[in-house]
């Protein structure tokens, strides 16, 4: 039985770190996306100056 609830929390515990790495991951992706966001953002608003 320790054993089963060994191997249970262990599947458990790998499946949460690839998550959490996985979501630092896609995290990176967007920033550069972000950044693009804010630079035609603030493009546009001191162009309307």
């Amino acid at each position: 039985m320790a054993k089963n609830s060994l191997e249970r929390y262990t599947h458990y515990y790998e499946r949460w770190t690839t998550n959490q790495y996985s979501n630092v991951v896609i995290d990176k992706a967007k920033l550069p996306y972000l950044c693009i966001a804010l630079l035609l953002s603030c493009w546009n608003l001191f162009s309307q100056l």
